[in-house]
């Protein structure tokens, strides 16, 4: 195929898998059983610099007991010196939802210090690479989720 073939490819659950090559199949076919099995993770996007993004959703509290869903965008990126630098983005009304923001602090910390992601960062390139990366960002973010709601569990507990 072509490198349109890959853009904006859809599974049958409308998860979207954005690659920026052909030589990227296994890769697409990893990204779209991770996003079959994982209902957290909406999408995945990898460029041809091997900058991976993944959409991952997070149960919040909208004001603090309206319940809601948060869609984050974490971004591992190489930086000039080799090394990864994680972001993640949220919407700009998460600062209203409870337990979105230690997410956002947490798993940019998890990932900046995880020294997978670190030592993948120069081979980003590379379809085993991205994998990995892949692998570590959603195990980050579904621990630091886990966490979260852990913490707001107890929470609702002693109230």
């Amino acid at each position: 195929g072509t490198p349109e073939d890959n853009i904006g490819s859809s599974g049958n659950d409308g998860v979207q898998v954005t690659t920026a090559d052909d030589d990227d199949s296994d890769f697409d076919l990893f990204a779209k059983s991770v996003t079959s099995s994982n209902a957290q993770v909406e999408a995945v996007d990898v460029d041809q610099d091997g900058e991976v993004d993944v959409a991952f959703a997070h149960q919040g509290w909208l004001f603090g007991f309206i319940p809601v869903m948060v869609t984050s965008h974490t971004t591992v990126m190489p930086d000039t010196d080799g090394k990864a630098k994680a972001s993640v983005r949220m919407p700009w009304w998460s600062f209203m939802v409870s337990g979105v923001s230690k997410v956002k602090t947490d798993t940019e910390a998890a990932l900046n210090a995880d020294a997978a992601v670190q030592a993948n960062a120069s081979m980003q390139t590379d379809t085993s690479a991205r994998v990995k990366m892949l692998d570590a960002i959603i195990s980050s973010l579904s621990s630091v989720d886990a966490k979260v709601k852990a913490s707001w569990n107890l929470k609702e507990n002693v109230k």
